[in-house]
């Protein structure tokens, strides 16, 4: 799951052309936009007799940009990413759009589950 992982996190990070930190990253004096990453859940599901059926792996990724615009054009772009990546999520959920008062940035969530 760590070799996908660190595959999956490289990629998107060449394609959103962003900096992607995983979620114990402060963040706090950041200027330009970023994402923050989680793994939510890492699962293996099991047969009857012990065998590995399949493992999934949900991530949640936590989108900031200083303006709203930015926002949406870097959601768009997760979307075009997540479909052409080369293993299909089995499930996609976008949250809305927040904004944070203390820092001043749009966020919003991206929740992705993969099976491996």
């Amino acid at each position: 799951m760590q070799d996908f992982l660190s595959h999956f996190l490289k990629e998107l990070k060449d394609f959103l052309d962003i900096e992607i930190y995983p979620i114990s990253r402060a963040k706090d004096k950041l200027e330009k936009a970023f994402l923050i990453y989680e793994i939510s859940n890492e699962e293996l599901n099991l047969s009857i007799d012990d065998r590995i059926l399949n493992k999934e792996l949900e991530i949640n990724l936590t989108l900031y940009t200083p303006k709203y615009k930015e926002l949406r054009e870097l959601k768009h772009k997760i979307e075009i990413f997540v479909l052409k990546f080369q293993k299909k999520p089995i499930e996609i959920l976008f949250n809305t759009e927040d904004k944070d008062e203390e820092s001043g940035f749009y966020s919003s969530d991206v929740f992705l589950t993969y099976y491996l």
